[in-house]
């Protein structure tokens, strides 16, 4: 990230204190990338069967969450959230203790068309909800992310498919290596610059994912409902 004196005068705010916030969220969305694709090239697949689109994979079902839930707890799983006890108030529903879903933002439409589906805005009680999630299915609670895993045009009719990973608990870590952890670089533009009106900053971090048990691990690839054009 370049910093100009120009701005640096002129903006209001700190900019120093801004492009510390910006780089601190490009390293955590990168670290999430890396993440995913250590998942993606791990994760034992099942592909959805239960739909009605005619695509070998076909769009995800009840019936496809219920497999994977099941083969989860045929590993003796343990879910990773707890009960949400039910309350009395309008339009609200109970929460199983759940697994957690890594799923892409594209399959918040799709997931709101399952049977059953119930939004994080309809459970009794909104403590300890993360930003991400959308809302649960069974004994699955779903977290979305634009960064979520997806294969385009992989299908059989040419449709987006989208790889779902469904964990339980310690299904996998993030490791931070011994003495390699997260730091705001800031440089001067004299030693940046050839006229000095540049300043740099960078926030370099090493993280390394790994998976714990492959059988608490499973990776569900569901196509999307309409096809690409």
């Amino acid at each position: 990230m370049i910093l100009t004196e120009q701005a640096t005068l002129l903006n209001v705010d700190p900019v120093m204190n801004e492009a510390v916030k910006v780089l601190g969220i490009q390293m955590r969305t990168t670290m999430d990338a890396l993440t995913r694709d250590a998942l993606a090239a791990t994760a034992s697949v099942y592909n959805c069967t239960g739909g009605i689109n005619a695509d070998n994979i076909t769009e995800m079902t009840r019936s496809d969450i219920g497999k994977v839930t099941t083969m989860l707890k045929r590993q003796n799983c343990r879910t990773i959230t707890n009960m949400v006890g039910g309350a009395m108030k309008i339009g609200t529903g109970p929460v199983r203790n759940c697994y957690v879903s890594l799923s892409h933002s594209d399959m918040s439409d799709q997931l709101e068309g399952v049977p059953g589906f119930l939004h994080a805005a309809n459970y009794p009680s909104q403590n300890s909800l993360s930003e991400s999630e959308w809302g649960t299915v069974g004994s699955v609670r779903f977290m979305l992310s634009s960064e979520g895993s997806v294969d385009r045009g992989a299908s059989g009719l040419g449709r987006d498919v989208y790889n779902n990973f469904f964990a339980g608990m310690e299904a996998y870590f993030t490791l931070r290596l011994d003495k390699y952890t997260a730091s705001f670089i800031h440089r001067p533009g004299i030693y940046d610059s050839p006229y000095a009106n540049f300043d740099t900053v960078n926030k370099p971090a090493v993280v390394k994912s790994s998976l714990i048990d492959l059988e608490l691990l499973m990776g569900q690839q569901g196509a999307s409902s309409t096809a690409v054009a």
